[in-house]
């Protein structure tokens, strides 16, 4: 039996590469890569994830969204 190793990433993404990986994303897994978004939706204190579909014309410098996060895992 082997045992698969993973590594899970957080990265701070500055605002202005936000479309850049947000349009990325739409390529891979989000179980694998994924963009959050601290205090968008209703949830202002957690994460969130963003969507290419839904969430392209998403205001990136809008202050309310404090923080841009990738949640990478690789294994």
């Amino acid at each position: 039996m082997k045992i698969k190793d993973e590594l899970t990433f957080w990265i701070k993404v500055p605002r202005f590469s936000c479309k850049t990986v947000l349009f990325l994303s739409k390529f891979f897994s989000k179980s694998k890569f994924d963009l959050m978004c601290l205090g968008y939706g209703e949830d202002y204190e957690d994460y969130t994830g963003l969507d290419w579909c839904e969430d392209r014309e998403l205001s990136f410098y809008d202050m309310r969204y404090s923080d841009f996060r990738l949640y990478l895992k690789i294994y």
